[in-house]
């Protein structure tokens, strides 16, 4: 036994990870004992099918990191709600109020969302920032949280106006993001909350709400696209912002699931989810790969046009030359997930490139466009320089998040 273990330190040390699993799968298959340490490597692998199934089937004694692992797993599979329950008990900060060890509970992005990373410091609503200082437990995760979900107006007053990077920073995002202030869209909350409990997938409910906005503001008999559904999170707000006028969500998506994340029809889940909130008079589904439904696309009219299918650069791009033809001047084009490499690449390119999509803002990680044909240089300037360090923060984060789970295999087997 312990020269097995030995060689799977070794293994994990030197990131040989699939030799570590097949050691594993000779020698300890059966030993459920070993069950967390497998399924944090499937984790490393991106295999979170594998990495769910051997963590919930864990019975051992080490309770808190088969939490955190679970928690984290959970949420990169999209069971959000899920995740928050486990993490419920875990506190961010210890009784003296001090932060914890971060290589135990990771604050914000890898766990579930930012937001309720704020609600466990106590933090439920932007009302509750009162002043901000660099003594409060988390204070530059915090004040990045509250400029990427776009709540400029709390933190300038939390800040006091302190002179800083992040006040310049600031200040710039105040002047060029003309998206709706997201104190603005807090009274909505509570609604979009409540639609999304358990509904699986990706969305954070910051960008719901900007997702219900934008689609009110879709002019009359104006269609909205959305180039990816699975179980409905987007389509749920897209289609609670429609106004009797004549406009429908279309939903595009083949339902072919991929295979590290549970390879599993999503259709039957996405029709239910829609019909249990009364929202199925406003969605049509397009149950096809989005190339062919954008090639029997017969109208012209796209006031909203929503990208969320494959994140790699020929995928995303291939989506935005194929639809973008159709939005009307005045409306919408938006990305998720613009932080990671193959989104951020395609956004810096339409931002370096002539082009009539004016950039609006990024809340969380949906950047949103307009189609007015006219671009401010220093705005452009801008938010190309915002992109790519947002785009090199989630690399990081990336990295810093594989670095965690092989510190996690480490500890197992100590």
């Amino acid at each position: 036994m312990q020269d097995v273990k030995f060689r799977l330190k070794d293994f994990i040390k030197n990131e040989k990870i699939m030799d570590a699993v097949v050691l594993l799968d000779e020698k300890l298959k059966y030993d459920k004992e070993f069950l967390l340490l497998r399924s944090l490597l499937w984790e490393y692998l991106s295999d979170m099918d594998s990495a769910c199934r051997d963590v919930r089937n864990y019975e051992g004694t080490n309770h808190f990191i088969k939490d955190i692992t679970y928690a984290r797993i959970l949420s990169k599979l999209g069971y959000v709600d899920k995740a928050r329950t486990v993490l419920t008990n875990y506190s961010l900060l210890n009784s003296s109020g001090t932060q914890v060890d971060p290589e135990g509970i990771p604050y914000s992005q890898g766990i579930v969302y930012r937001s309720f990373d704020m609600e466990r410091l106590g933090y439920s609503n932007f009302s509750d920032f009162k002043e901000l200082s660099e003594d409060t437990p988390f204070f530059y995760s915090l004040a990045d949280t509250l400029l990427v979900l776009g709540a400029y107006q709390t933190l300038k007053m939390a800040l006091e106006q302190k002179r800083s990077g992040l006040f310049d920073l600031l200040e710039n995002l105040s002047t060029y993001d003309r998206l709706p202030p997201a104190e603005d869209l807090e009274s909505n909350k509570p609604y979009v909350r409540s639609a999304l409990e358990n509904v699986r997938g990706w969305l954070s409910i910051e960008e719901g709400l900007l997702l219900q906005e934008l689609a009110k503001q879709v002019c009359d008999s104006a269609q909205i696209v959305e180039i990816g559904s699975f179980q409905g999170r987007s389509a749920i707000c897209l289609a609670s912002g429609i106004n009797d006028n004549g406009t429908k969500l279309h939903s595009v998506d083949p339902h072919f699931g991929i295979e590290a994340y549970g390879k599993k029809d999503s259709f039957d889940h996405l029709q239910e989810n829609i019909k249990a909130r009364k929202l199925d008079t406003h969605v049509e589904y397009i149950v096809k790969e989005s190339l062919t439904a954008a090639n029997e696309w017969e109208k012209t009219n796209i006031g909203l046009l929503f990208i969320d299918a494959l994140h790699d650069y020929d995928n995303v791009k291939a989506d935005f030359e194929s639809w973008s033809k159709y939005i009307l001047d005045g409306g919408y084009l938006l990305f998720h997930d613009s932080v990671q490499s193959g989104v951020n690449k395609l956004l810096l390119e339409i931002l370096n490139e002539e082009s009539p999509f004016e950039p609006l803002g990024l809340r969380d990680s949906l950047f949103v466009f307009q189609k007015t044909g006219m671009i401010d240089e220093k705005k452009r300037s801008f938010f190309v320089d915002y992109l790519q360090s947002k785009g090199q923060d989630f690399e990081n984060w990336y990295q810093r998040d594989r670095r965690n789970v092989l510190f996690f295999a480490d500890q197992v087997l100590d």
